[in-house]
């Protein structure tokens, strides 16, 4: 079936955290990298958000923003820029007039015709929660499959658990795997590689969880924080809970 609601990744670890309760909270980091490994593996695309953002051109050079991952198109003065020499056809299909004006894209940064003014950026990324957390789709045999893939990989690192080893739970995520490939959305091969790229840059922010993820622009903030000097696992618990009252 096509499942077109979504839920918090963070609901896989909680999962994880209550049915299986791992040592500590060290593998929190790893485990976001986990979810997006056993997505991919599956083929299961996580839900983007079409964003448009406004930044300055000062001497025929404006920074890409930083989280930009599927470029949609780019306008200016209502109008779209060929980027390096075609047109994209995202822009085409929305009707919008072809600019007189154009651009190359070099590395981060966009470099048009014309010496300052604005340009919008049109793009898609992932859709993420309050805590900045991805949103994947809402599949009861999806979060039973990734919980079996965390604690796989959980045990691989060499960590022990008093019921579950590493052959279990590798058949385990085996079994769940086709099932919740048949229960949710296939994307196409280009979105798949999409998404892993952006799930990808995701990551390094959340393996910070031992600092709180202060001053981090992706992640949990000071409020996720508890007296424990950084563990995730209370903030988890709680957001979980409330979701599901």
């Amino acid at each position: 079936m096509e499942t077109l609601k979504v839920v918090s990744a963070k609901t896989v670890i909680a999962k994880v955290i209550k049915t299986y309760k791992p040592n500590g909270d060290g593998w929190i980091g790893d485990a976001m990298q986990w979810i997006g490994e056993g997505l991919n593996q599956m083929g299961i695309q996580g839900n983007t958000v079409l964003v448009k953002k406004t930044i300055q051109v000062v001497g025929w050079r404006a920074a890409l923003p930083c989280d930009i991952e599927s470029l949609e198109y780019i306008c200016y003065n209502g109008s779209y820029l060929t980027i390096n020499n075609q047109t994209l056809a995202t822009a085409d299909s929305c009707g919008l007039q072809v600019s007189h004006a154009s651009a190359i894209i070099n590395g981060c940064a966009v470099q048009p015709t014309f010496e300052t003014g604005e340009i919008d950026i049109h793009y898609r990324n992932l859709i993420l929660d309050g805590d900045n957390f991805p949103m994947i789709p809402k599949s009861e045999l999806l979060n039973e499959a990734l919980s079996w893939f965390i604690m796989r990989n959980y045990l691989l690192q060499g960590n022990t658990h008093p019921v579950v080893d590493f052959p279990m739970a590798d058949a385990m995520w085996l079994q769940f795997q086709p099932r919740a490939q048949n229960d949710v959305s296939f994307p196409t091969p280009i979105g798949q590689e999409a998404f892993a790229n952006m799930w990808v840059n995701l990551v390094p922010q959340f393996t910070q969880h031992y600092k709180g993820f202060v001053n981090n622009s992706v992640g949990f903030n000071d409020a996720a924080r508890d007296n424990t000097g950084g563990s995730l696992i209370k903030q988890i618990n709680t957001d979980t809970n409330e979701a599901t009252t």
